[in-house]
């Protein structure tokens, strides 16, 4: 028997990490502690541009929208955001959420993402971000998600001191183009004031980062930088070529959340759709 997530009062969080929520998801199991699900695939099948200012409603209940910030088009074909220019004129802003920072006291989260990177003759494939919250390294990073060097899918983190926590994927390793991948980053607390981050290539760890130190960092952004988005950041620039087709943002319990039965369930559940 599953736990349905419904009260007519609020539910503690701690409670609701253990639940699921009441809202349903086509592609997969929506949980009590999910704060943000963009199915960028499911929008595409009826929208084929998104229009500066135009909503993209989030599949959790009563959780914020994101906003298109810069066109959008092609959308149908992709089946999901392509981003294909050299400029940053291709934006989603995200919703508050997605500024880890804020999401209480040492949480354990993952921000997970199916993306098809574009295809590359002769190799490399073209820098820069994909998402994130950030405006440049140092103390004005919060959180990334970068192709660098035209090399390696590369997740950037900034813990409690000040450390750019770097975890990559080398292409060379997991030739990753032209197929849509679950590209995943989990944050786990292990004790007080400490936790792991951990990088996952579909169900595969691919890197593990111990002892990094809350709280997350807030980043020192100027108030040009804007919110964490999908595309590209600012003091980065663009050029990246690919779809985002699915992001979500998980809150857990780290004492009972499995992250590879999520994995495998995320991936049973999508593998086959944005091909």
């Amino acid at each position: 028997m599953s736990l349905i997530l419904k009260s007519e009062t609020a539910i503690p969080e701690a409670t609701a990490l253990k639940l699921r929520g009441i809202q349903t998801d086509p592609n997969g199991t929506v949980l009590g502690g999910h704060k943000a699900i963009f199915d960028l695939a499911t929008l595409s099948e009826g929208v084929n541009a998104l229009a500066v200012s135009d909503p993209v409603s989030n599949l959790v209940y009563g959780a914020e929208a994101a906003t298109c910030n810069g066109a959008f088009t092609g959308m149908t074909a992709a089946k999901g955001v392509p981003l294909t220019t050299s400029t940053s004129d291709e934006r989603l802003d995200l919703p508050g959420v997605f500024k880890l920072h804020d999401l209480g006291s040492e949480p354990s989260l993952l921000i997970s993402a199916w993306i098809t990177v574009g295809a590359a003759e002769g190799g490399a494939v073209p820098a820069n971000t994909v998402m994130g919250h950030a405006f440049q390294s140092g103390d004005s990073h919060g959180w990334s998600l970068r192709v660098d060097g035209g090399a390696a899918m590369q997740w950037t983190l900034r813990d409690d001191n000040a450390t750019n926590t770097l975890l990559t994927v080398d292409f060379d390793d997991n030739d990753i183009r032209a197929v849509p991948h679950l590209h995943t980053l989990e944050l786990r607390r292990t004790a007080s004031g400490l936790f792991t981050a951990n990088t996952f290539l579909d169900p595969v760890k691919t890197n593990t980062l111990a002892g990094l130190a809350y709280p997350l960092a807030t980043p020192a952004l100027p108030a040009s930088a804007g919110p964490a988005r999908i595309g590209a950041l600012p003091a980065y620039g663009a050029g990246f070529q690919g779809t985002v087709h699915r992001l979500q943002l998980l809150k857990f319990d780290p004492d009972e959340f499995i992250i590879e039965e999520w994995l495998a369930a995320e991936i049973a559940a999508n593998g086959a759709r944005f091909s």
